[in-house]
């Protein structure tokens, strides 16, 4: 069986695609971590087809997973190319431009069930692809944007290649010079984008001398869950209890925290089902993490079941979820946690690896002791 062997004008097309896909990637990081320019906008204009918190792995590990990914991009978008070519010798600017949005797409899709995979078992099926689908789509995305600009390369070199060979040839040292001075422009071109940008943020306009405006400060969590909630007189009241964090464990990619309750009043009450847990942020404020029931991979859940709090006598219940980046802030800083949805939350402040619109996992109140 013999394969596809690639042009010039298509290798120069596949190399680029490549180098431009990785900087794509890498200038949306660093744009996210190191100027003031929303993260939407940015994702507009350099696409990010790999999660960004992956540059803020422990090293070498950043260096080496965009270079995979771009080793896997140029294979993919290479096989694409040469097998729709096969026998053409001028290529086609579709089926270039086509070719790379295909190999981003693929090389996305690799990296998405890669990280299913580290991070498997979840914990509930419904949350399996949370983040999968922004990854990929994104991948999509920048070979709509950027792909064009490798098919056009592509036939500026299958252009230069005939007209070259109806003249004198030219000796192939000055080809090569030509190619790597055009390559180096290019780098240096994309390169100079955060470069530029941070210069500009550094020696821009000088102070203001007018009064700064307030900063905003999103709301944390609301005091009652939102909502209509049947409460029955014999359940505690939150101004019975003590709601407090009892600590917590840590598997690899997964954690837990206990909260305990304990009834400070000089009457019995009960307890029945699930606690209402809301995660806040300072600077996000609510989270808008989605709170299911029942276990998860570090916890069990017996049910919910009425228990009666006599006075001094406390209950447990156990918060579970996956880990995630907390790499430039983000995570959980306090904990607002009521004995039931309805009731008033109490915060209880913990530092946790919660992060924005995550999924956690609650059980049901068990009697301690």
């Amino acid at each position: 069986m013999s394969f596809p062997r690639l042009s010039a004008p298509l290798a120069v097309a596949v190399s680029s695609a490549a180098v431009l896909w990785v900087m794509s990637n890498v200038v949306f990081a660093w744009l996210t971590t190191n100027s003031d320019i929303p993260g939407s906008f940015a994702a507009l204009v350099v696409p990010a087809s790999i999660p960004y918190f992956m540059v803020s792995l422990a090293a070498p590990w950043p260096v080496v997973v965009f270079a995979l990914c771009g080793l896997t991009f140029a294979a993919v978008m290479g096989g694409i190319v040469a097998a729709a070519s096969r026998g053409i010798r001028r290529p086609a600017f579709l089926t270039v431009w086509f070719a790379s949005i295909a190999a981003s797409f693929l090389t996305s899709v690799v990296f998405a069930v890669g990280a299913l995979i580290a991070n498997w078992p979840p914990i509930r099926l419904a949350g399996i692809f949370d983040g999968v689908r922004d990854v990929v789509l994104s991948g999509g995305y920048w070979g709509i944007v950027w792909g064009w600009l490798p098919a056009t390369l592509a036939l500026i070199v299958a252009s230069r290649r005939r007209a070259d060979a109806t003249a004198t040839p030219a000796p192939r040292r000055g080809r090569a010079a030509f190619v790597i001075g055009g390559a180096v422009v290019a780098l240096a071109l994309i390169v100079s984008v955060p470069v530029g940008l941070g210069a500009t943020a550094q020696v821009g306009a000088p102070e203001p001398t007018a009064e700064p405006q307030p900063v905003y400060t999103p709301p944390p969590p609301a005091s009652v869950a939102p909502g209509e909630f049947q409460i029955d007189p014999s359940w505690c009241r939150s101004d019975q209890l003590s709601i407090v964090s009892l600590g917590g464990d840590a598997a690899t990619g997964h954690r837990m925290l206990t909260i305990g309750a304990t009834n400070m009043s000089d009457t019995g009450c009960v307890l029945n089902g699930y606690p209402d847990v809301a995660f806040g942020n300072p600077e996000t404020g609510d989270l808008g993490v989605v709170l299911y029931r029942g276990g998860s991979f570090m916890t069990e859940d017996a049910g919910a079941t009425p228990i009666t709090l006599e006075p001094g006598a406390g209950a447990i219940a156990a918060l579970g979820w996956n880990a995630n980046s907390t790499a430039g802030g983000g995570g959980t800083m306090t904990v607002y946690v009521a004995p039931y949805p309805g009731a008033e939350r109490t915060s209880v402040p913990e530092e946790l690896d919660v992060t924005q619109n995550s999924t956690a996992v609650a059980t049901a109140w068990e009697l301690l002791g």
